[in-house]
């Protein structure tokens, strides 16, 4: 018996040296291979930071698309737009030479962290479409990741000399992370 319990431990331990080594030597070539690697242990409820006191930097752009309403007496602005939104997650990482020279893998978005971005000066409840949207992930870690949006926000009527015109300010942040957790930016 413990001649047998012997030599399933040494298969065992054999295996995972295996896996290992096809690992390092370059063996695993496919993006389903690279997908179970990045994910085997990966939490999308975490920060992906290895130090919890760094702030994770979101560069954010809004594009818009179409103007559905500038209401005049109500003073809102009714938008549908793209939010494009950049950061670094360090648990997706990868050598691209251990993985047939894969450098980017197109994700659904449900599979990651993503930062809580609102935006502030909404007139509702303006949320991030939950559709089917892929995120980009470079084996450096960068994400990036393009959701639809509709914006409701509130502007201001201003008047100077013979002009008139509306002021939209459009500002976007984290309800649950203070700055010093998650810091979005306006990306150049």
């Amino acid at each position: 018996m413990l001649l047998l319990l012997s030599t399933i431990l040494g298969c065992l331990a054999s295996s995972s040296i295996t896996s290992e080594v096809n690992m390092n030597s370059g063996k695993i070539l496919t993006e389903r291979d690279l997908r179970r690697f990045l994910f085997a242990d990966y939490d999308m409820l975490v920060r992906p930071v290895t130090d919890p006191n760094k702030a994770i930097v979101v560069y954010a752009t809004i594009t818009p698309i179409v103007i559905r309403r500038l209401d005049e007496n109500d003073q809102e602005l009714v938008m549908d737009s793209w939010m494009s939104m950049k950061w670094s997650d360090e648990y997706l990482k990868w050598d691209p030479k251990e993985f047939n020279n894969i450098t980017v893998l197109r994700i659904p978005h449900t599979e990651i962290w993503k930062p809580d971005l609102s935006i502030y000066t909404s007139t509702d409840d303006s949320r991030f479409k939950i559709s089917n949207t892929l995120a980009l992930l470079y084996s450096n870690g960068t994400v990036m990741w393009f959701p639809f949006f509709q914006i409701k926000s509130r502007c201001l009527r201003q008047e100077k000399q013979e002009m008139n015109y509306f002021d939209c300010n459009i500002r976007i942040g984290s309800w649950m992370y203070s700055s010093n957790l998650l810091h979005p930016q306006l990306a150049e």
